[in-house]
């Protein structure tokens, strides 16, 4: 009887934090974007550090933090490599507009919901402590 009131709060709550972290993400990665010089910047969330990594796909010549130059080092420690830039561009969280001319995620807002939507499933499931003792609480008690 209790999770039945306990759930839908703390489902609320999380997802209220996932979406001010995203946030925050996002006018970080637009100050960066405006601050430097690179042509596109993408938010990829960094598990070791528990916060979003900004960094650009190619390394460039202002040594900001690139995808590639990470992998070369060794330094990239993930369960999946990005092969080219349509495959970073679809696991990140946010990306902005290029210096070429291609749209960013503001250009598009069924783009930005997606994206935003795709970040807090991941908060929910891989990020959220509360959410993880509310799942465990679930199991052990056969609630469905």
């Amino acid at each position: 009887m209790l999770i039945a009131i306990y759930q839908p709060i703390v489902t609320r709550i999380e997802l209220f934090r996932a979406t001010r972290m995203w946030q925050k993400g996002v006018k970080a990665t637009i100050a960066k974007y405006k601050e430097c010089g690179a042509p596109r910047f993408y938010m990829l969330y960094d598990k070791s550090h528990k916060d979003f990594a900004i960094m650009t796909y190619d390394p460039n010549r202002k040594d900001m933090l690139a995808y590639r130059r990470l992998v070369q080092m060794g330094k990239w420690k993930a369960s999946r490599y990005f092969k080219n830039v349509e495959d970073i561009k679809a696991a990140s969280y946010y990306y902005t507009p290029s210096k070429w001319g291609a749209i960013g995620c503001d250009a598009d807002n069924k783009v930005r919901a997606k994206k935003l939507k795709q970040w807090q499933e991941y908060y929910m499931y891989r990020v959220s402590t509360l959410m993880f003792k509310l799942r465990i609480y679930k199991k052990e008690h056969g609630i469905d």
